[in-house]
């Protein structure tokens, strides 16, 4: 597991925040996040998810799937400073999860799939 902190960009036709969560370094490799690998993200209240998808997948019934359940298609990149895998994911998706910027996220992760979901300090007793 991993902590992860939204941030945020500035929209600049408004001037104002949107949230911002990325993802950074070679434990993306270790999952299968590779650089230039596609993956899709889905939100609820509270949490998202991203899920790898097949390098063999038709790109139709991609879009077909990712219309169907209202995802939002990111692709992995790579950190121009130090070379290593990153996601970055802005607008509806991270809205729809009620991610802001500061908010800390855990970040649970197995081969192909990871799940970020709001910390709430207080179930922690804290």
């Amino acid at each position: 597991m991993r902590i992860i902190t939204t941030t945020y960009i500035t929209r600049k036709y408004a001037d104002e925040p949107i949230p911002k969560v990325r993802l950074c370094g070679d434990w993306l490799n270790e999952i299968g996040f590779e650089t230039g690998s596609v993956a899709t993200a889905g939100s609820e209240p509270g949490a998202m998810t991203l899920s790898l998808q097949d390098a063999d997948v038709e790109y139709n019934a991609l879009m077909k799937f990712v219309r169907g359940h209202k995802l939002k298609i990111i692709q992995v990149y790579k950190d121009h400073h130090k070379g290593r895998p990153c996601i970055g994911i802005t607008g509806s998706c991270v809205s729809m999860a009620g991610f802001m910027p500061g908010d800390m996220l855990a970040a649970s992760y197995q081969r192909g799939v990871i799940k970020l979901q709001k910390l709430d300090f207080d179930k922690l007793g804290f």
